[in-house]
Order: C-alpha cells, then sequence, then structure tokens
C-alpha cells in the first residue's frame, strides 16, 4: 500500500486531566479559546520545572486539566479542524503550505464555529494569527464569522517587525485597516491589550473571544525583560528564549484573567486553553516524556496539555479528566454550552466532534471511545484510535503489537475503521500552485487579500 509501517501501540500514560461542564438555566456563557503554538508537552512548569507558567498552573487549579486532549500535527489542519469542527482530512486541510502566495485555503463553503454562535446572538472576535487562507477577502476573519479582527493572516511572521524574513512583507490588521503603528512592539503584548478592550469595552451580549497566540511559533524572538524575569536560569540557549516566548503567553494569560476578576465576569466565562500541536524540539521546545513532536502522529506531535475553565458550571476544580477529547469536539462542546441545537448542527454540518458538556458538569466518563489523528495523503501516512490501542500507517511508536495473535481481532477493527474514514479523504493538491500576483510587492508591502478568485 506504499505506507512505511504498521503499528499498533499503547499510548503513553498521561500526566494531567480535567474536567468541564455546562448548564442549560441562566444566560449564556462567554466564551474564550486561548491556543498556544508551538508548546510542546513539557514547556509548562507543572511538566518541567526550569519553565515558568504560573498563570496556567493557577487556571488549572481554577478548572480541569484534560490529560487525554488531542490536536492534529501542525498549525494549519489543527485550526481546520477546531473551527470547523470537522477531521480536517475531509475538508482537505490535512496537511499545512498556507503560506506566501500559495493557492491554499480553508473551503469558505465550512460554516465555522463563530458563525454559528453569532446566530445564537454572541459577538465573535478573532485575535493573534488567522493562518486559513487570504488571498479573497471572502477568506479572512471577518467573512466566517468573526464580527472584529486584530492580527496577522499568514502563518509566520517577527514578533517586532510583524513581517515576513524579508522584513518587508508587512502583516497586520485593525480589522480592514493596516496597523502600521504596531511595528516594533512585541505582538503578544498587542494581542493582549486588545483582548483585554474587547471585555473591558463589551456590550450586553455574550462573547466569543479566539485569542490564537503567536508564541512559541518561529521565529525565536523573546523580549529581554522576559528572559530576565522567568528564564535567566536555563542553561540551553534555545531552551531559554523558548522558556522566555512561553512565558510572555503565560503573562498575557495572566492578564486576561485578571480583566475578567476585575469586571465581574470570571465566573460567568469559559475559557479553554490548549496547543495547537506538539513543540519543535530541535528549537528548544519539549514533548518529554511522550514520543515525537511537531509535525509527528506520534504523541508528542498531536496530545495537547489543555485546561478547560468554566467557575459557574463544573462541578469539580483543580481536578484531572482522563476522557479522550478531540480537537473537533470544541465546536460541539461550545454550541451546547451557547445552548445552540448540537443534534441539528451535526447532521446539517457534518460535524465528528462529541458534546463534552455533561460529561465534564458530571466529571463522567465522555463520550468519545476513538478517534482519527489524522490522514495525510501527502505524507501518505495515517492514524487512527480505538480505546487504549492505536494504528499507525507511519515510521515507529515503540511497542509494535501488530503481529501478536491475541490483538488479532483488534487489529481488524483499527484497519476497517481507517479503512472507512480513508473514503472521506478529500485529497490533498497533487501540486501546489503559487500565484506571483499575491506577492507583497503589488499592495505596499504588505500582505494583503485580493488576489484569487474562488
Amino acid at each position: 500500500m506504499g505506507y512505511l509501517a504498521w503499528r499498533v501501540t499503547l499510548p503513553l500514560l498521561a500526566l494531567v486531566a480535567m474536567t468541564t461542564t455546562g448548564v442549560r438555566g441562566g444566560p449564556k456563557p462567554n466564551i474564550i479559546i486561548m491556543m498556544a503554538d508551538d508548546v510542546g508537552w513539557a514547556d509548562y512548569e507543572v511538566h518541567d520545572p526550569q519553565m515558568a507558567t504560573p498563570s496556567l498552573t493557577a487556571l488549572a487549579q481554577r478548572g480541569l486539566v484534560l490529560n487525554q486532549s488531542y490536536t492534529l500535527q501542525t498549525c494549519t489542519p489543527t485550526r481546520s479542524a477546531l473551527l470547523s469542527g470537522r477531521y480536517s482530512y475531509k475538508i482537505g486541510m490535512q496537511a499545512g503550505k498556507i503560506k506566501g502566495t500559495y493557492l491554499r485555503w480553508l473551503n469558505e463553503s465550512v460554516k465555522l464555529l463563530p458563525a454559528s454562535l453569532q446566530e445564537l446572538g454572541y459577538k465573535t472576535h478573532a485575535v493573534g494569527k488567522w493562518h486559513l487562507g487570504f488571498c479573497n477577502w471572502n477568506l479572512t476573519p471577518r467573512y466566517r464569522g468573526f464580527d472584529t479582527f486584530y492580527g496577522f493572516l499568514s502563518g509566520e511572521q517577527g514578533y517586532f517587525t510583524h513581517s515576513g524574513s524579508d522584513g518587508e512583507s508587512f502583516d497586520f490588521r485593525d480589522n480592514g485597516r493596516i496597523a502600521w503603528e504596531n511595528k516594533g512592539h512585541y505582538s503578544t503584548e498587542l494581542h493582549t491589550e486588545r483582548v483585554q478592550e474587547i471585555i473591558k469595552n463589551r456590550n450586553r451580549a455574550p462573547f466569543f473571544i479566539y485569542m490564537a497566540y503567536q508564541n512559541a511559533h518561529s521565529p525565536w524572538e523573546a523580549k529581554q525583560s522576559y528572559i530576565d524575569k522567568y528564564c535567566s536560569h536555563v542553561k540551553d540557549k534555545k531552551r531559554r528564549i523558548h522558556c522566555a516566548m512561553v512565558a510572555a503567553m503565560d503573562e498575557s494569560i495572566g492578564n486576561i484573567t485578571q480583566t475578567l476578576d476585575e469586571e465581574g465576569i470570571a465566573n460567568d466565562t469559559i475559557l479553554l486553553y490548549l496547543s495547537d500541536n506538539g513543540g519543535p524540539t530541535k528549537y528548544g521546545s519539549s514533548n518529554w516524556p511522550l514520543r515525537g513532536g511537531k509535525a509527528s502522529f506520534w504523541e508528542g506531535g498531536t496530545r495537547s496539555h489543555t485546561i478547560f475553565v468554566y467557575p459557574r458550571g463544573l462541578t469539580k476544580v483543580n481536578a484531572t479528566w482522563d476522557s479522550l477529547v478531540h480537537v473537533t469536539d470544541w465546536y460541539t462542546t461550545f454550541l451546547s454550552a451557547a445552548k445552540g441545537n448540537v443534534t441539528k448542527a451535526k447532521v446539517e454540518l457534518d460535524l465528528d466532534g462529541h458534546d463534552h458538556m455533561t460529561s465534564l458538569k458530571r466529571f463522567a466518563p465522555g463520550q468519545r471511545t476513538q478517534m482519527v489523528y489524522n490522514i495525510d495523503d501527502r505524507r501518505n501516512r495515517a492514524a487512527v484510535r480505538i480505546g487504549d490501542f492505536k494504528l499507525l500507517r507511519d515510521p515507529e511508536e515503540r511497542h509494535n503489537l501488530i503481529d501478536d495473535p491475541q490483538y488479532a481481532e483488534l487489529v481488524a477493527e483499527l484497519e476497517s475503521f481507517m479503512t472507512e474514514e480513508s473514503k472521506k479523504l478529500v485529497p490533498f493538491p497533487a501540486e501546489l500552485i503559487k500565484d506571483k500576483m499575491g506577492d507583497p510587492k503589488y499592495y505596499g508591502g504588505v500582505w494583503s487579500p485580493g488576489w484569487c478568485c474562488l
């Protein structure tokens, strides 16, 4: 079949977990998703004492740690799955390459979570990194369900210059306006200030904020103040800079939660923290003791340290919830929290997620018993899981049970699951096309929509 290997493995034991809940009575809760970028399993002080993440530690004490929470292997597949509620391979987003002038995007016909929340009376805001396509205005956040957008449309830029590696292709927008005034200011602090402004200037409607952090994606840039305050003791230079970038994000989270407290709405606000994928270990991140890292289907590439907080809704806090959670589950779970019709949405939108609100509320086992990590035809690999067993078409994950007779029935079940899901694959383009008309030089040195037709 052209695959390197088939592996059935037992996932590594988890370190922490958590629970959440939703209530039907009373007003609809505010919802904030805080998604880190390239922050690994062991990039938190609870897993590595040399790291500095006191705000996240405090956040976990107010809610639940989800110990078996999974995203995908890289940025775009995870963001697509989170906001669409669908497995990324079913919408052609199983791999990345939304970069530069490549003609790639999340199909505009896919209804995103913010659009569903808008219909339920929410004001919706995107802050930070988009990375789901922008060659046409209809692909950008304010045309995909967000009332406001403050951040960058591409996938990578300097934290101070807000430009690509050429130093000239600027990418920072305040809604439709190019925010030139932000040059020279650290992006994490800018994004945090905007989230705080949204909270303080809210109206009576519930709000949804998608805070997509740039930290700790390349380029590896940290303010010296964060290094001095939090990470000067870290001897390895790459790890020290990575530590400071994570600490900047953690301080941001602390500032946001403090603002919620000061505004008196912390009890009415759901907070979800997760990372988009595992950390890139060769650049100072760590996923220990999980194997692998960013871009791999191993646990270190797909398992996310995840925290869920809802003070008014949870019956148990400062605890670990060990049920299986996939990033597609948050669409249905938040739709449930917002008192939407989950059953109708799952049918009409072909959602793959499970609604965990009741299970989290009661600290009861979740509904999900199986999942697809991803099916990536671009790199000829796939991975699925049923219960505690995982089948991979990929190089090793070391405890191979494929030839053990006692698992023959399970192997057949896993193979059947993978085969059936593979039939739903929207193939990755055989050839990626670049369009030179997207070059920033045609737009005053700015990455700008308007150069492709849908």
